[in-house]
């Protein structure tokens, strides 16, 4: 998603890019490692379509660095590294609570920290340089001791919270389907011209999508397409476009950017309609299927 990386460029940095793993769609750990320079600040990566990154290898990375691992895991909540949910450890991890995220407030979402310091920073910058927790309340109102820092207006409203606290009683339920709906993928999908995903043993996937590798991919979107079934490539590679300097060479990044589509799972999806979606990605037989 473009605003990974335009919130690089809102800091006044320069975003550099490493590839990706062909089989997980996540950053490439050794490729991170050959991109550092005495210039970069920190690790961002980003926990695609809801699988976790290998976090173990990435902070043995940065704290030979001295720098940190920023995840961005706005698909990845309900996701689980080494048994612990993502965003239970690390720097700072943001979540999303977007419209069509698991859990939604309608828009917004939430950081992250086990890094106190960082906590109460973040308290700060969220609401115009200050941190409400610290105001002197005097008969002529609650004022702020002082403002040190440029803040902003990042804190989530009462009504956007309601709506995500509501959601949360919903939450189990809906990452189990989500889960069941992929299992039923992973057993069922039968083709030799599709590659499912391969994830480590020690992380679990929310499945917020879901990414296959398909030959002939156009046709194949207007195969599935003309059987009412909606694909999507989601995200086209971001080192392209001219507000990031333009394409880099990242072979598996420019592999993937051809044969990647993500095919229908949500937990409005019926057994019966899943069931069909199967049944006809199986059916596709390249451009015969036309």
């Amino acid at each position: 998603m473009i605003a990974t990386n335009t919130a690089i460029l809102e800091q006044g940095a320069t975003p550099i890019f490493a590839d990706i793993e062909y089989d997980t769609l996540n950053i490439d750990h050794c490729n991170v490692a050959q991109k550092i320079t005495e210039k970069t600040k920190a690790i961002m990566c980003v926990h695609y379509a809801g699988a976790p990154c290998k976090l173990d290898e990435l902070r043995v990375i940065a704290h030979s660095y001295g720098i940190p691992v920023i995840e961005d895991a706005a698909q990845a909540l309900g996701a689980k590294h080494n048994g612990r949910y993502i965003g239970s450890t690390g720097e700072l991890v943001s979540f999303s609570f977007q419209a069509i995220k698991v859990i939604t407030s309608g828009d917004g979402g939430a950081i992250a920290t086990d890094d106190k310091e960082l906590y109460e920073k973040l308290q700060t910058l969220i609401w115009f340089g200050i941190d409400k927790k610290r105001r002197e309340r005097t008969a002529l109102g609650v004022l702020p001791y002082d403002v040190e820092v440029l803040g902003f207006k990042y804190n989530m409203n009462d009504i956007a919270a309601t709506l995500g606290l509501v959601g949360l009683n919903h939450f189990d339920e809906a990452i189990q389907k989500r889960r069941m709906i992929a299992h039923r993928y992973y057993d069922e999908l039968e083709n030799e011209d599709i590659t499912l995903l391969k994830y480590p043993s020690n992380i679990e996937s929310s499945y917020w999508m879901f990414p296959i590798h398909i030959k002939h991919r156009l046709q194949f979107a207007e195969y599935m397409r003309s059987k009412d079934i909606e694909v999507s490539i989601h995200y086209p590679r971001n080192d392209k476009y001219t507000i990031f300097g333009g394409k880099q060479s990242l072979p598996v990044t420019e592999k993937v950017d051809s044969d990647i589509i993500h095919i229908p799972i949500h937990t409005n999806l019926s057994d019966q309609q899943v069931t069909y979606i199967i049944d006809v990605v199986n059916k596709w037989n390249g451009y015969k299927s036309l």
